[in-house]
């Protein structure tokens, strides 16, 4: 067998796709059709983060990569 050795017989070919986690179960909807919606699309338990500043480019810029490396978007600078 060397490279240049074909399969002989029925041979299916080799599909390769990307993983692709199971789908979670979770519960059926319950409720009418508006109150589905409503909790859908409701906004007001959702957390709230986010300040007013006025500072410098640079400060602005300073604090959002500091933000940044809290939330765990950035690692830490040594």
């Amino acid at each position: 067998y060397g490279t240049n050795a074909v399969p002989k017989g029925n041979t299916s070919p080799i599909s390769v796709h990307p993983f692709r986690p199971r789908a979670r179960v979770l519960p059926g909807p319950s409720g009418g059709t508006l109150d589905r919606v409503r909790a859908l699309t409701d906004s007001s338990t959702a957390r709230q983060q986010g300040e007013t500043i006025d500072v410098e480019p640079n400060e602005a810029a300073d604090r959002i990569v500091q933000a940044l490396q809290r939330w765990g978007y950035l690692d830490p600078f040594d």
